[in-house]
């Protein structure tokens, strides 16, 4: 069962969070990654859901990844390129929003697509051959890279920590806010994972 929370008590509840905890989480996304060319738009967003840390030291598990791949344990972090990293949480503050730090571990099925004029379902193959292909970190020197992401707390649908389940009631996402009744997107979206 989930509790219902807003996403100025799922900030509190994360900045209250200390040491590496994993998380699972379902997110909606806006694809802006993508070529001027399709035949959507800016008008999808992407649904995922995914498991990983939060709490960790990006350093640290970069160097532990090198040494299991025999590599010399000196990498070293660089800055930020955006955002104030707020001290002893995983969250960023930047331009008035807040994101969540993430080492991504899992990415638990095929990112579902939809196209928020008429919330119909887009096939992951249609749209992958739009989007604009993402970076590798080249400094991390590794086989397997440590993925870290930064997610907008407003992004977040639901999220799973210390076994507690949340679902956020007030994501005042612009790409959501279209949908008159959020339950009703929230569910259909949460649906798309039960539909495989």
């Amino acid at each position: 069962m989930s509790t219902l929370i807003t996403i100025a008590e799922l900030k509190d509840i994360l900045a209250d969070s200390k040491g590496a905890t994993p998380i699972t989480m379902t997110t909606a996304t806006p694809v802006t990654r993508i070529k001027a060319k399709n035949p959507w738009g800016k008008n999808l967003i992407k649904v995922s859901r995914v498991n990983g840390m939060i709490g960790w030291i990006y350093k640290n598990s970069v160097n532990n990844q090198r040494a299991r791949e025999n590599k010399t344990e000196d990498f070293h972090a660089q800055p930020r390129a955006w955002g104030k990293r707020l001290p002893g949480t995983p969250l960023v503050e930047h331009k008035d929003s807040f994101y969540l730090e993430l080492k991504v571990e899992n990415v638990h099925e095929t990112p579902r697509y939809l196209h928020i004029e008429d919330g119909s379902r887009i096939p992951s193959d249609k749209v992958k051959e739009y989007l604009y292909s993402s970076k590798s970190s080249s400094r991390q020197g590794l086989d397997r890279e440590v993925i870290l992401r930064d997610y907008k707390l407003s992004n977040i649908l639901q999220i799973t920590i210390r076994r507690e389940k949340y679902e956020i009631s007030d994501t005042p996402h612009n790409v959501i806010a279209m949908f008159r009744d959020f339950t009703a997107v929230n569910d259909t979206v949460l649906a798309l994972f039960d539909e495989d």
